[in-house]
């Protein structure tokens, strides 16, 4: 009887150790997946106010230049991503599996 209790209890933490994994890595690539839609946000939110300082015209960089204070330190990394970034619709268009 005391073995199959154990066997039991065994096949219990197993079970117990699968779900904790499966949920745990599921979590892990939804956490990875909003951290990369979240700087993509950022990073669209910084072009379209900050187009000129890529050499794309923008009719409102006048008042968007009022938020250079404030933005100065995330615009360095961002020109640096912005070179980096090969073209940004087709980097969404693979997100979504467009070929």
């Amino acid at each position: 009887m005391g073995r199959i209790l154990d066997r039991l209890k065994d096949i219990a933490k197993f079970f117990a150790d699968f779900n904790r994994g499966f949920f745990e890595g599921a979590r892990e690539n939804s956490i990875r997946v909003i951290k990369k839609d979240a700087f993509d946000a950022n990073d669209y939110f910084i072009l379209l106010c900050f187009s000129d300082f890529l050499g794309i015209p923008s009719p409102a960089s006048y008042y968007t230049l009022e938020l250079l204070p404030y933005m100065a330190k995330e615009l360095e990394g961002w020109e640096i991503r912005m070179d980096d970034k090969k073209d940004i619709l087709s980097e969404q268009f693979e997100k979504y599996h467009f070929h």
